[in-house]
């Protein structure tokens, strides 16, 4: 998420309405299926089309709670975000796909394994060097494995629904209008209505190269607290360039000119 105290103060409006129990609820379903999946590993450990099942026992044993809590609360947030909602399989084979890097990563780390007592190196170590010829059915199975307790621990934000599109129906996860009322609610934002007092004036001085470093940000006289939006700069930069932008005097001046070309009265 970064530094940005803008982008914590939005996620954390959304994450307080999130089950107030998420982190013990996680501990709680990790618990759970180490048991269940230990039990199922010992009966089938060569069965191919339970291979899925096994690897989220690896999972859950190699992996910390904080970084499944950190890609699971991710992916609630991505799905807010999404106006039309999601697949279920796409959100399934996404998911699936990202925890898999995780668990590549953290099994390729020696002091990992070296907190696992010695059946649990075995089993990790058997299940692991297996991933890289793992089916599509055994990711989907794995997937549907973590999605089935988002969508239960999460069942008052999400809802699915049958689209039937190019002659199939098709299962698509999307944000209940109840929960997009509580979230327009609390993440309603007073800054942007229309302003009573002129807006601030940006600040600079001239190097004697010609280039141009602010002094002080103008604009909205309270954008420091704007929740909702993270473009305080007077020159936005665009992601697919190289390098940044530099802002000139007359772009500043002309700004400036414009922000008071027509005061408040």
């Amino acid at each position: 998420m970064g530094e940005d105290l803008t982008d914590y103060k939005l996620l954390t409006r959304i994450f307080k309405h999130s089950t107030p129990a998420f982190n013990s609820r996680v501990e709680a379903f990790i618990k759970n299926n180490k048991l269940r999946e230990f039990e199922l590993y010992n009966k089938n450990k060569e069965s191919i089309s339970e291979y899925g099942n096994h690897v989220g026992l690896a999972l859950f044993l190699l992996v910390r709670q904080d970084q499944l809590i950190n890609i699971l609360f991710s992916k609630i947030i991505r799905i807010i975000g999404m106006s039309g909602g999601i697949k279920q399989t796409d959100f399934i084979s996404n998911l699936s796909k990202e925890l898999l890097i995780l668990l590549k990563y953290n099994f390729n780390k020696k002091e990992n394994l070296d907190k696992l007592d010695v059946l649990e190196k075995e089993v990790v170590t058997n299940i692991c060097t297996k991933l890289d010829s793992i089916t599509v059915e055994n990711q989907f199975q794995f997937g549907i494995l973590i999605t089935e307790f988002i969508m239960s621990e999460f069942e008052y934000i999400f809802v699915k629904h049958n689209v039937y599109e190019n002659t199939e129906n098709t299962l698509f996860i999307n944000i209940k209008q109840e929960y997009l009322a509580v979230l327009a609610a609390s993440v309603f934002n007073p800054i942007r209505l229309p302003m009573v007092s002129n807006p601030k004036l940006w600040n600079y001085y001239q190097n004697s190269d010609g280039t141009v470093q602010l002094n002080s940000t103008g604009g909205y006289l309270l954008d420091e607290f704007n929740e909702l939006s993270n473009s305080h700069d007077i020159l936005h930069q665009n992601t697919f360039n190289k390098n940044e932008s530099i802002i000139s005097k007359n772009q500043i001046d002309s700004v400036n000119f414009l922000t008071f070309a027509h005061p408040i009265q």
